[in-house]
């Protein structure tokens, strides 16, 4: 999955890192976490297996990015809200989360998008919230009762 994702990552990561918001925490997050997985996609590929409305949702904004990256700059400033960034942030922290309690192996990239998931108050473990609850309950549930199916 990530594999096939690496051009639009990189796509997404260089057309972000140039919109409003790409010098806040989140942004930077971001930034640095697309172009982390872009190139450890083969590594996420074998260590995680995401939910597939998550994959739906990360690849349909990556598209929506990519799509729009080629556009005047009037019409950049409209895709690059800050649901943009927030959403890529939860898919980001997820499938980071899912290969950190899989794999027990962060890099500092990783920890620091954990570290701002679980400090920053948005996420609260509990908060009534479907992101909230994956991150702090559905992903630990899902890893302690069924091992990683290999492709």
């Amino acid at each position: 999955m990530f594999s096939c994702w690496v051009t639009l990552m990189n796509r997404a990561e260089e057309y972000l890192s140039c919109c409003p918001g790409a010098e806040t925490p989140m942004g930077r997050l971001v930034c640095k976490g697309l172009r982390h997985v872009a190139c450890h996609a083969g590594e996420f590929d074998r260590e995680i297996h995401p939910d597939p409305l998550l994959q739906k949702h990360f690849l349909e904004t990556l598209t929506s990015l990519c799509a729009c990256a080629g556009s005047s700059p009037g019409e950049r400033n409209r895709i690059c809200v800050e649901d943009v960034w927030f959403g890529l942030f939860e898919d980001l922290a997820l499938f980071v989360r899912e290969r950190a309690l899989r794999c027990r192996v962060q890099s500092a990239v990783e920890k620091k998008m954990l570290h701002y998931f679980e400090s920053s108050g948005e996420w609260q473990s509990d908060a009534p919230t479907l992101v909230g609850w994956m991150y702090w309950y559905g992903l630990p549930r899902k890893i302690e009762n069924k091992p990683l199916e290999r492709r």
